[in-house]
């Protein structure tokens, strides 16, 4: 087996750990945010 092929087989893998890592904490940040300002809106009303 060529170190290429592996590199090739290994590589969209890693990207879409990466890309689903990325996705899943702005989810988690956006989700904290959100609850954030609903908590604040609903201290202040």
């Amino acid at each position: 087996m060529q170190i290429e092929q592996v590199f090739e087989d290994i590589s969209p893998r890693i990207a879409v750990r990466v890309l689903a890592n990325a996705v899943f904490v702005g989810a988690q940040a956006l989700v904290c945010r959100t609850a954030l300002s609903a908590a604040s809106r609903v201290g202040n009303g």
